[in-house]
């Protein structure tokens, strides 16, 4: 092999590597970076008094690179007495590169009913196709009644 050859061959291998490393870059670089807002979180007592709910009001903004989908929200909290609660809600809900989300509203039932201390914090993991995000809201009193659907008036 003469030495065109095998400098031919040592180049051609070099500029392999450096593509792949490139992408490997780019790809490490380039990903959804997310931000919660929170809008409300509120609980009562449903209307008929037969559970307790929670609502939460909240809207995702994706300040990254990349586009990436909801799957799901995992809440926890304590009652007035200390005893855990966590429940867990599907989503599917797409969120574009530097785009936000509408408003998004979570209802979580629990029965039977139990006491539960206004300011009290929820804690939420948000889970995505790429990661998770967690934060937390300290929970009010819902100033309105609650109807037998769940929903807040």
């Amino acid at each position: 092999m003469d030495d065109q050859t095998l400098l031919a061959i040592v180049g051609s291998v070099l500029t392999a590597i450096g593509v792949i490393v490139g992408i490997w870059a780019v790809a490490k670089r380039v990903k959804p970076k997310l931000k919660v807002q929170v809008l409300s979180c509120e609980h009562g007592i449903r209307r008929d008094g037969n559970a307790f709910l929670l609502r939460l009001i909240f809207r995702v903004h994706n300040m990254g690179d990349k586009n990436t989908t909801l799957t799901e929200l995992e809440t926890s909290f304590r009652d007035g007495q200390g005893n855990p609660y966590r429940k867990v809600e599907n989503l599917k809900q797409d969120v574009d590169a530097g785009e936000s989300t509408d408003e998004l509203k979570v209802v979580y039932s629990f029965t039977p009913p139990f006491p539960f201390l206004s300011g009290s914090r929820c804690d939420f993991i948000l889970r995505h196709t790429h990661n998770e995000y967690s934060f937390f809201a300290y929970s009010t009193q819902s100033a309105t009644p609650i109807d037998p659907r769940g929903f807040f008036l």
